[in-house]
């Protein structure tokens, strides 16, 4: 394989597992950006073509700003920052970058999304059953309802005539007909666990993704930039998650 030198956004949990698996692809990392040496133009030293965000939401904006600045694609794991998606693909446009973004990076909830999209595409026509999203993540996660579980609403809502609007708050009380109830529970130090389920009077059927570890999200982020290395636009990693699969181990 090529060898794609790349940076590192963030140097947390998921930095450290980006660093754990990034020669598998051989895509050396050539610097890490955080919080002691932030992603500034007098602190890149070193040349990278492609960055892989997972910092903080209201960080965003001004890293994509950078990128364009200096050519540099980027593929954002971070969440939470969906006010900005027009400026930023503006920018893109602009500059000729290359940008991959997602809800979820992990290969299996890619799958989950697809085998969601199946379900309801049935359900639509079974209207014995109610649905909804129930999703755990740990105690520091930064947004609730997470993207991924507001993903995974909107196959729901988009599949569903019945269902008409997405409900994010806990409810106390009767809730409508029309509304497709998402839950959240921030507890310790769960990675991350979705669960669909559509009830009837006579079984219930659950989908299930529980990431036992941040593994999974870091190889379809490097996935990801492979994929993204040489090209120009802004892409949803859902939509192009099939083609990633075909870079070689």
């Amino acid at each position: 394989m090529k060898t794609i030198p790349i940076s590192l956004l963030g140097s947390g949990a998921m930095g450290a597992e980006l660093l754990l698996h990034a020669e598998r692809y051989a895509l050396p990392v050539a610097s890490v950006f955080d919080i002691n040496t932030p992603f500034l133009e007098e602190n890149i030293t070193k040349k990278f073509s492609v960055a892989i965000d997972f910092t903080l939401p209201h960080l965003v904006l001004n890293h994509i700003k950078l990128a364009a600045k200096k050519g540099i694609n980027v593929v954002i794991g971070t969440t939470g920052w969906a006010e900005h998606k027009e400026e930023i693909r503006s920018i893109i446009n602009d500059s000729g970058i290359g940008v991959v973004y997602g809800s979820n990076f992990s290969i299996g909830m890619q799958i989950t999304f697809r085998a969601v999209k199946e379900l309801a595409t049935l359900l639509n026509y079974v209207d014995e059953y109610d649905v909804a999203i129930h999703e755990y993540h740990h105690t520091n996660k930064v947004d609730s309802p997470s993207g991924t579980g507001l993903s995974l609403a909107s196959i729901l809502i988009d599949s569903i005539d019945r269902k008409k609007n997405i409900e994010r708050n806990t409810v106390q009380e009767k809730i409508a007909k029309d509304s497709l109830h998402i839950t959240s529970t921030r507890l310790g130090s769960v990675v991350g666990k979705h669960i669909v389920t559509a009830d009837s009077s006579f079984d219930q059927i659950e989908i299930i993704h529980n990431a036992k570890t941040r593994t999974g999200f870091a190889l379809g982020a490097l996935r990801a930039a492979r994929w993204i290395d040489g090209k120009k636009g802004f892409y949803n990693f859902e939509d192009i998650f099939e083609e990633t699969l075909q870079v070689n181990d």
